[in-house]
């Protein structure tokens, strides 16, 4: 049978039938068969599923939240999202560009005026985009702002603003810094004041309320055992971001600009 019989014959089996049906089982069973082996290879024991497919909104929950106690993954559980934090805390900072209140090219210093000289040439833009120069992390050493003064005052960097992209925590957390200086709000107000108000999210970010911990997803290390979630330290707008799997979705209906998402999320997005 040659290739266009073939391509006919599938068209005429999709016509048969109702097309959004077989996109859901379609859809269903790719993230079943994928998310199932991810699963096993890498002893995840629950996971949640969030995606879009020509603007309809799919979830899937798979295994436990907590595997001790036998709680399933659902709509509900709340997951500490790791690195996807620094897209919660670039948006803060597009919102801010948007109002005309920030500038990309603003240099560090205008903000954090206590940074030494070797910051001057460093921008906001240079920060949300990992071409500062900073590494990766601060030393282990540093765990208060007293020790990270002092740490900064003997800082050299590592090469020339601009000159490479280098993947930097250091870098987001002295973001957020600038934006708690220049809105007179902390990091968790912002977060729930200007992206998980308006997406109508529960107020969470990187602080869980009492009523709802009962929600969170257990973690894991790599022997299987139990763990807390990472502590904030210094620059918790690097990765310390709470949420639940449903409003993560209404956070990805955002970030893909589906009808229905509000002004001041759009356009900065």
């Amino acid at each position: 049978m040659n290739k266009f019989i073939k391509l006919l014959l599938l068209l005429l089996v999709i016509g048969s039938v109702n097309t959004t049906v077989f996109a859901e089982e379609e859809t269903a069973q790719i993230v079943e068969e994928n998310l199932s082996t991810v699963m096993q290879e890498n002893h995840i024991p629950g996971a949640a599923i969030l995606l879009y497919v020509d603007g309809k909104p799919y979830s899937y929950y798979a295994g436990y939240a907590n595997e001790q106690k036998k709680m399933p993954v659902t709509k509900n559980t709340i997951f500490e999202i790791g690195s996807l934090t620094k897209i919660m805390t670039s948006l803060l900072l597009a919102q801010e560009i948007d109002a005309a209140k920030l500038q990309l090219d603003d240099s560090v210093t205008q903000y954090l005026t206590e940074l030494p000289s070797s910051f001057e040439e460093m921008t906001l833009k240079n920060l949300a985009t990992h071409t500062a120069g900073l590494p990766f992390n601060l030393p282990k050493t540093i765990k208060d702002r007293t020790q990270l003064e002092k740490y900064l005052q003997a800082w050299k960097p590592i090469y020339p603003v601009q000159n490479k992209w280098a993947y930097s925590n250091f870098g987001m957390g002295l973001l957020g810094d600038v934006l708690e200086r220049e809105t007179h709000q902390n990091e968790n107000q912002l977060y729930r004041k200007h992206i998980l108000s308006p997406l109508k999210m529960h107020p969470i970010a990187l602080v869980v309320p009492h009523r709802l911990k009962k929600e969170i997803a257990q973690g894991y290390d790599k022997n299987g055992q139990p763990i807390n979630f990472s502590p904030l330290g210094l620059f918790p707008t690097a990765g310390g971001f709470k949420v639940s799997a449903e409003d993560m979705q209404h956070f990805l209906r955002a970030a893909i600009g589906l009808p229905g998402t509000p002004s001041q999320i759009l356009y900065p997005m």
